[in-house]
Order: C-alpha cells, then sequence, then structure tokens
C-alpha cells in the first residue's frame, strides 16, 4: 500500500456556469503531488462508499462514474481502499456457472473505469492509502472539512483482504471476491522458510466474506518472500507478527490481521 510521504489541502476553484450553476470555492486532498479528492466539502467522507473526483462540470456527486473509496479507520491510520461491490463486479464470473471469467476479460475489465464503483486508477499502480492518523488530524485542524479519525467506519477484514488481491502480483492471492487455492502446490521456496501449515493459514485468510474488523500488528523487520511458479513470481506478502501470527505484509513495519 501507499504510504505518502506530504499530504495537505490545496485550494481550488471551479465555474459550474456551463451547467446553470455558479462558482464555487473548494479544497483538493493531494498526497506526492497526486490530486486524490478534487472537492473536499462536498466529498461525503463518512458513507460507506465515497467517490472521490466530482464532476467539474455540474459539481455534482454520481454524476460521473468510478473513483470510488471505501473510508476507513484501520488501526492508528485512514486506509482508502477498494470497495469490495467494485472489484466483485469486475470478476463475477459466469452466474450460471459460477467460474471465474478467463483471462482475456478480466484483463479488459481491469483497464475499464466504466464500472460505477471502480476504485481510482492511481490505486491500480500505487495501491490503497495508507495515512497515520495524526497526520490526517494535523490536516482536518487546519480546515475541519475532514471527517475525524476515531468516528470512521472500521475496516472489515473482507475489505483489507480485497485490496491486497487487487495489489498483488500476477494474481498470487487469487482473484479479488474469490478464495485463493492451490497457493502450497505453487510454492517454489519462501524466505524465511514458511511450512505447509502456515501456506495453508495463508490461504484461509482469502476463504470468504467476513465482516471481522481488521486488525494492525507491529510487524517484524521484514516480510516473507515468496517465490512461485506458474507464472514465476517473487513477492513479499505475508509476514510474522511480533506475537507470532502470520499477517499480510501492507508496509514497512506494519501487519493486518482478521480481529
Amino acid at each position: 500500500m501507499w504510504t505518502p510521504t506530504s499530504l495537505r489541502l490545496e485550494p481550488r476553484t471551479y465555474s459550474f456556469v456551463d451547467s446553470g450553476g455558479s462558482m464555487h470555492d473548494d479544497l483538493a486532498l493531494v498526497a506526492d503531488g497526486k490530486e486524490l479528492a478534487n472537492r473536499v466539502r462536498v466529498t461525503e467522507w463518512s458513507e460507506p462508499e465515497a467517490q472521490l473526483v466530482i464532476c467539474d462540470h455540474c459539481g455534482i456527486s454520481g454524476c460521473s462514474v468510478g473513483d470510488q473509496v471505501a473510508v476507513r479507520r484501520l488501526g492508528e491510520f485512514v486506509a482508502f481502499l477498494a470497495l469490495p461491490r467494485g472489484l466483485r463486479d469486475r470478476w463475477r464470473g459466469d452466474p450460471a456457472g459460477g467460474r471465474p471469467l478467463s483471462g482475456s476479460d478480466r484483463d479488459s475489465l481491469c483497464g475499464s473505469d466504466s464500472t460505477e464503483f471502480a476504485p481510482p486508477s492511481w490505486m491500480h499502480s500505487r495501491g490503497g492509502l495508507l495515512v497515520r492518523s495524526a497526520e490526517w488530524e494535523a490536516l482536518r485542524a487546519q480546515h475541519h472539512v475532514l471527517p475525524a479519525w476515531d468516528r470512521l467506519r472500521s475496516a472489515s477484514w473482507t475489505e483489507v483482504a480485497l485490496q491486497a488481491q487487487l495489489e498483488a502480483p500476477a494474481r498470487v492471492l487469487g482473484d479479488p471476491g474469490w478464495p485463493l487455492t492451490g497457493l502450497g502446490a505453487r510454492v517454489i521456496a519462501t524466505d524465511p522458510w514458511l511450512s505447509v501449515d502456515e501456506l495453508a493459514t495463508v490461504e484461509r485468510l482469502f476463504g470468504g466474506h467476513s465482516e471481522t474488523p481488521a486488525e494492525v500488528l507491529e510487524a517484524t523487520t521484514r516480510p516473507v518472500t515468496i517465490i512461485l511458479q506458474e507464472p514465476l513470481v517473487t513477492a513479499d506478502l505475508v509476514c510474522r507478527a511480533m506475537d507470532g501470527r502470520l499477517g499480510l505484509w501492507l508496509a514497512p513495519g506494519i501487519a493486518v490481521a482478521p480481529g
């Protein structure tokens, strides 16, 4: 996931005269120079689904499609995560047969922004966003337009697991919304070593829908590197927490597991 080095609010002025409106002053949320939200004052931050980019022609939320996220509290962080319904729609598969879409169909959907609840384009290249609560609250204190960190909804395990599946290279954690199976048979090596039982534990992290809150763990100093075949992929996906549990590696020093 993406942990930005800078986060700020920048003034913006929009003209909605052509659509029968007027001029409006607002603020944009910018991380590492990338505009995340163009109209902070009208973004529905505390709703289950928040559209970050509002139509700049009429200024009405929901006029355009996509750029939807779940803004959640995740431990001592604010997390911007892809919406489960936006990802599941892309890999729904054949309703009659219950199978995932083919690779070519899946790829075409992944690159499309036509889905109403699709995540922002930056999420495909940078991953979900993690902002420490202290940084979020410091920014909120300047303008009072952002929601309080401790008033946000807690991230569910399903939301975090889906985000991990979206970010994993070559879909090694399975298609978003689908159970992960056969991981042990594909693993060539791990560093540090994971036993067969531990690989089965990783599979169970993606076993199905769960509204259990996600719990942030104190991670060890390094992730577990997993080397898989078919296709040949090396990925840092999981880690051992300081208490010995296996969790997903989100960022240096940050792991997460079902609460």
